[in-house]
């Protein structure tokens, strides 16, 4: 993978090597979350539903277009979600509209975080069995107001 940066330009260039190394980090956290979870189990403990689960850290997918999220990183975030009972997405407060339909895609998405700037009817019907967490930036809890807040938060 190589991320050359001139400027304000960024480029992303997709290769063999890019797949290789995002197929390692796949596998890199499936082997971390089972030790985790043995771990876990030596001391008594029994993760929720009696397996693996973890919340996927996508926080620069905003940064690529989502044609080269679907093409570089979904599969590896699907594999991932494979090997786990439970998945969840953590978007760094994104604005997940445009990589929604791809997110979709990951079986067993069972949480996703996101801005609340998002179209949360949008994160509602293509999600309908995750639980969502919006999210709100410092800034934006200042300029908003209770009644604001209570209606966002009821709809």
């Amino acid at each position: 993978m190589r991320l050359s940066c001139w400027g304000k330009n960024c480029f992303w260039i997709c290769s063999e090597e890019t797949d290789a190394l995002l197929s390692h980090v796949a596998d890199t956290m499936v082997k971390l979350i089972r030790m985790v979870e043995e771990a876990q189990r030596i001391t008594g403990f029994s993760p929720a539903g009696g397996g693996l689960s973890t919340c996927i850290s996508n926080c620069l997918a905003n940064l690529i277009s989502p044609e080269l999220y679907e093409e570089a990183v979904l599969k590896h975030d699907r594999y991932v979600a494979g090997k786990l009972t439970a998945t969840g997405v953590h978007t760094c407060n994104w604005v997940v509209d445009k990589i929604l339909p791809a997110l979709a895609k990951i079986d067993n998405l069972g949480y996703v975080d996101f801005g609340i700037k998002s179209g949360l009817e949008n994160v509602e019907r293509l999600l309908p069995e995750a639980r969502k967490l919006a999210f709100y930036t410092p800034s934006e809890l200042l300029t908003v107001t209770d009644e604001q807040l209570y209606r966002q938060l009821h709809r």
